[in-house]
């Protein structure tokens, strides 16, 4: 199994989004439909908010690996941890050697779907905050507790003189 651009060919399958790393991404399936291990593949891609234009996810790598008879996923990374209802473009360029795949998608996110993969996201500014609370709930009470045996022992050390 060699490198062989003659032969390889790539298929778009879909474009859906899926909860990864605890953060909800847009996530391509490709298809590598021939025994061709491809290396050296550079994959670059944009997901864009049609309403606004604005990217709100991308893929940029270099030098990567397809495996021979595969579907693998490409995962757009994003600052945003959740993502929002409403209808989105995805563009996706992947090259080999003196090949090109260029895909385009529209993809919609419906008030449910993005509610079914942003419920399973973890939202670390939200838990970070609940444990501060913990943390300092538990110190206070440790505090009182010392507090508390220190008096007593104060307390009976003059009751013994």
């Amino acid at each position: 199994m060699h490198d062989s651009t003659e032969m390889s060919n790539l298929n778009y399958i879909k474009t859906e989004t899926e909860v990864i790393d605890l953060n909800a991404r847009f996530v391509s399936v490709i298809q590598n439909d021939q025994p061709i291990l491809m290396n050296g593949v550079t994959l670059n891609g944009t997901i864009r908010d049609t309403k606004t234009d604005k990217v709100v996810a991308s893929v940029n790598k270099q030098n990567g690996s397809i495996s021979p008879n595969t579907n693998f996923k490409v995962v757009y990374t994003s600052e945003q941890q959740t993502i929002e209802p409403g209808t989105y473009a995805m563009d996706l360029e992947i090259k080999h050697e003196t090949s090109s795949w260029h895909f385009s998608d529209t993809l919609v996110v419906s008030e449910e779907a993005s509610a079914n993969t942003n419920r399973n996201v973890v939202n670390f500014n939200q838990n970070s905050n609940m444990l501060t609370w913990l943390l300092l709930s538990i110190m206070g009470i440790m505090l009182f507790i010392i507090i508390l045996l220190v008096g007593k022992r104060r307390k009976d050390k003059n009751n013994h003189i």
